[in-house]
């Protein structure tokens, strides 16, 4: 993905940049629009995904992620 290019907060820096850019010596990079459709569908997996986890786990293995949670909660760093 393209960065956009930063003008510089020196006014005779900025100057440069622009008149670099319009004699075509540096050229202005824009940001590239995201596929709408990928996004959507990642978005609709990222929403249902933990509802979808949760009532496959057994209810044994529900409790060893909650006591490892709890332990790592709870456990002193020194």
């Amino acid at each position: 993905m393209a960065k956009l290019i930063r003008k510089p907060r020196d006014w005779s820096q900025r100057a440069l940049s622009i008149v670099q850019q319009a004699t075509g010596q540096i050229t202005k990079r824009v940001k590239h629009a995201k596929n709408m459709t990928a996004a959507q569908s990642g978005q609709h997996g990222g929403m249902k995904g933990g509802k979808v986890r949760a009532l496959r786990l057994s209810a044994k293995r529900r409790q060893q992620i909650a006591r490892k949670a709890a332990r790592s909660r709870w456990h002193e760093s020194a």
